[in-house]
């Protein structure tokens, strides 16, 4: 059977920061954030900040990762981290 409610998942969009939100359709998996409203078909990572990357196609080093600081109305509960070991990169990010 078809799940047609969203789950929330453990990352944060690429774009705004907001949560990733993700459910199964008769065509496959669609990613939603949950703030800004972006939208598209695939996992989480065609929208969240581990999905990042280069302009060469090569990861640009960013994963999603709880929040061992995370305070209920204060801060959030899954951020976006950065591993230079990842890809070394020199200039900005892009999608």
């Amino acid at each position: 059977m078809v799940d047609y409610c969203w789950r929330i998942t453990e990352h944060i969009c690429g774009e705004c920061l907001g949560r990733v939100l993700e459910k199964e359709t008769p065509d496959g998996l669609v990613s939603r954030c949950c703030d800004c409203g972006q939208e598209k078909e695939g996992d989480h990572r065609s929208i969240c900040t581990c999905g990042l990357t280069l302009r060469t196609g090569k990861a640009a080093g960013f994963y999603c990762a709880r929040n061992d600081q995370h305070k209920p109305g204060k801060t959030q509960e899954i951020v976006g981290l950065f591993d230079e070991d990842v890809c070394g990169i020199s200039g900005p990010p892009t999608r």
